[in-house]
């Protein structure tokens, strides 16, 4: 008798743990489940909300050094300006811009007639072979290299 009292009692004990555990685990697992999916769908949500301001600030950053250089290739080409003034212009336009790095003045034929900041192993370049030349001869309209985002700069975002 106690043999069945006994297994009885692991039943029932056994029968209780199984009663209050599966709910608890059935729970869980759909808790996690949710949550788990949640948290994809927000990182993705501000993954492509990063990604457009991103996109945005870029096209900004282009649209601003392209109407810069506009106005420094009309203010060269007629700006009544001698070749000491439009080094000194080129010079000026450089240091104070964070958006160039270094401008070459290229004529028709791909030469380079002048650099900012100067540089005299850099003032007879010819680049006539240069993609980024040959293209914007056939465009005939500015070009722009790809896009790089300094590591730097991605972390801060």
């Amino acid at each position: 008798m106690s043999k069945i009292t006994g297994s009885l009692k692991g039943v029932m004990t056994f029968n209780f743990i199984v009663a209050v555990a599966l709910p608890i685990l059935v729970i869980s697992i759909i808790t996690v489940t949710l949550l788990s999916r949640s948290m994809g769908e927000q990182v993705v949500r501000h993954n492509i909300h990063l990604a457009r301001s991103l996109i945005a600030s870029t096209e900004d950053f282009l649209a601003t050094a392209g109407m810069v250089m506009q106005e420094a290739a009309l203010m060269l080409e007629t700006g009544g300006l001698d070749n000491r003034q439009r080094q000194y212009y080129l010079d000026t336009l450089v240091a104070s811009h964070n958006y160039f790095e270094t401008v070459y003045v290229l004529n028709a034929k791909g030469q380079s007639v002048m650099v900012a900041p100067y540089h005299a192993s850099y003032a007879t370049l010819d680049m006539s072979r240069q993609p980024f030349f040959q293209i914007t001869q056939q465009a005939d309209s500015t070009y722009w290299s790809a896009t790089f985002i300094p590591s730097i700069q991605a972390s801060r975002l």
